[in-house]
């Protein structure tokens, strides 16, 4: 797929995890990105076995929680993250950013 801005463009789920955590990290504000939860790894267990049979759509969701500094705006910075994920991941249907914590 190519390159945009130095991070890889792929289709797996967990390379676009890590495109999509990397990109968070890089926005000022963002002190920390969390893993998924363990919902969040089956509920991608189930896509990939109904991707392997050919019934599952090969673009993901993006779902992240971040913790931002407690000095700047969050909102603003949960802002910055999620567009600066829909500029890079324009293949994703849909980017949720949820702010796990505030220090």
């Amino acid at each position: 797929m190519g390159e945009r801005k130095g991070f890889p463009m792929t289709s797996s789920p967990d390379d676009q995890t890590s495109t999509a955590e990397a990109l968070a990290r890089a926005v000022d504000g963002v002190t920390d990105v969390f893993p998924r939860r363990v919902g969040r790894v089956l509920t991608d267990l189930a896509s990939d076995a109904a991707r392997a049979v050919g019934i599952a759509p090969a673009a993901e969701t993006i779902d992240l929680r971040i913790a931002t500094r407690i000095d700047g705006s969050t909102p603003e910075t949960a802002r910055t993250v999620a567009d600066l994920l829909a500029a890079h991941v324009p293949e994703a249907p849909s980017i949720t950013v949820r702010v796990a914590r505030i220090h």
